[in-house]
């Protein structure tokens, strides 16, 4: 009867395989993911546009990223959170007035020229740089916006 128990029993190899396995899969999840991580990381670093930014916020520094758009006439404006370029919108075309657009000029890029960052909208600006605007400054905005928007969809 002993034998019997422990024939049935002795074979522990599929529990313990399926926890190592499971061990093993995460930390290979967790791997790839860094490398994807540092990928992404060196990828930015490399593109002319991109900036990095330490700010004081509630008394913590936070680091703040985004990309710049240069002001010359004709180039694609592009996303000051995600990077992305827009195709059909140009930098000195009025399809400027369908972003808020803001000119970074504290000097701590070590660039000599200001850098143009175009926001969806002016609550994005104040997300992504942890500030507030003014009211008037919003309605400016959505007026100067909604006059390209119509303009545009007639």
């Amino acid at each position: 009867m002993f034998d019997d128990y422990s024939y049935e029993y002795e074979d522990h190899s599929v529990y313990d395989n399926s926890v190592t396995d499971t061990f093993t899969d995460n930390n290979t999840v967790t791997s790839q993911m860094k490398k994807q991580r540092k990928l992404n990381e060196d990828y930015k670093k490399m593109d002319p546009d991109f900036n990095s930014i330490k700010m004081r916020v509630d008394g913590l520094l936070k680091k703040i990223e985004f990309y710049e758009t240069g002001m010359t006439p004709g180039k694609k404006i592009r996303c000051a959170v995600t990077g992305s370029r827009f195709n059909e919108y140009r930098v000195g075309s009025s399809a400027e007035d369908l972003f808020f657009k803001v000119c970074y000029a504290v000097g701590d890029l070590g660039k000599r020229d200001s850098s143009f960052l175009f926001f969806d909208n002016p609550e994005q600006y104040e997300r992504h740089f942890h500030c507030t605007l003014s009211t008037e400054t919003k309605e400016k905005w959505n007026e100067k916006y909604q006059s390209e928007w119509r303009k545009r969809n007639l």
